[in-house]
């Protein structure tokens, strides 16, 4: 089985023991992300959000033909319940459009099946995202180390996810692009 991983966001900089093989490729299926979600360390993170801009993922072939152990392995990478990844088979029929942009591109790349963190949006303790003008009034703040965090977070971002949130962050605080990706 030809499993990928699609990805967005640290996983790529830091994938950790993430069982993979190959290169991040910048050809990924069109899915709507933005910096909606306040992690535990006070960064903004990217999350799958259908009221935002599609955008080209990124992907990379895992290192198992096991779905199993392939989800496993992201799981633990991520630190977080197997409900939270996310997962589809090329021959899957779905109504869901993300789901589908998901199922088509895997079969237009000869795969079996592809695996996402599928992590909610939450902010401050809600299970909503936050507003353009939440994110920055948080990001305002924020105490330093907070703060250099989810700076960090954000100028890593490939180039490619190029969310609304992230342009506007880029405009206020001045952040340059750092992605090496």
């Amino acid at each position: 089985m030809k499993i990928a991983c699609l990805g967005w966001g640290s996983l790529i900089w830091d994938p950790g023991k993430l069982l993979t093989r190959g290169e991040w490729k910048k050809d990924g299926p069109k899915i709507p992300l933005e910096y909606k979600r306040q992690s535990n360390d006070g960064r903004l993170t990217l999350v799958i959000d259908p009221d935002s801009e599609p955008l080209t993922t990124l992907w990379i072939l895992m290192g198992t033909d096991d779905l199993a152990q392939a989800k496993e392995s992201l799981r633990s990478r991520e630190k977080t319940n197997v409900i939270n990844i996310g997962n589809a088979l090329s021959g899957e029929i779905s109504s869901d459009p993300i789901r589908l942009a998901i199922i088509n591109w895997a079969k237009e790349q000869n795969l079996d099946a592809v695996i996402w963190t599928n992590l909610a949006v939450k902010f401050s303790g809600q299970a909503v995202g936050p507003t353009l003008e939440e994110a920055i009034a948080y990001l305002d703040t924020i105490n330093d180390e907070k703060l250099e965090k989810a700076k960090e977070y954000i100028i890593k971002t490939p180039l490619q996810i190029n969310t609304v949130f992230r342009k506007r962050f880029a405009a206020k605080y001045g952040w340059a692009d750092l992605s090496t990706i």
